[in-house]
């Protein structure tokens, strides 16, 4: 039930705790794309992900992930096994783009001015908060 609550929260950008038409189109669109990447990458069909298989189907979506940040998404999502079962990819992949879109709508004008590091981006504590327990 959470990856349902994660996803409604994720498309519902007037925050009305509900989904319009136009934000369960785009919610559908995404489970369709995350289907499709999950079982193209679940190259042993196993039914799950090992950290091989997951690093590759996020790299598909277009996240890119430093280790970092992809060592702490394995251990939060994987089960015992270490292995990341459909329902939990997809509430990984919730959670990554509601935080890719809140940072990318909060971007700075001078973002890539370093290299390697994803820019910088503006934001108060309030809406931080407030994107991190809505989502």
């Amino acid at each position: 039930i959470e990856t349902c609550r994660s996803m409604v929260a994720l498309m519902d950008y007037d925050h009305s705790g509900k989904l319009g038409f136009d934000e369960f189109q785009a919610l559908w669109n995404n489970l369709r794309e995350w289907k499709g990447v999950f079982k193209k990458y679940d190259t042993d069909q196993s039914g799950s992900f090992n950290s091989y298989e997951l690093r590759q189907a996020f790299s598909a979506t277009g996240f890119r992930l430093s280790n970092a940040v992809f060592r702490c998404l394995v251990m939060r999502f994987a089960n015992q096994a270490g292995n990341i079962e459909f329902d939990d990819f997809v509430l990984c992949a919730v959670r990554l783009k509601s935080i890719y879109d809140f940072f990318n709508a909060h971007k700075s004008k001078d973002t890539f001015k370093s290299a390697g590091d994803g820019g910088k981006a503006e934001f108060g504590l309030d809406e931080f908060v407030q994107n991190g327990i809505y989502s």
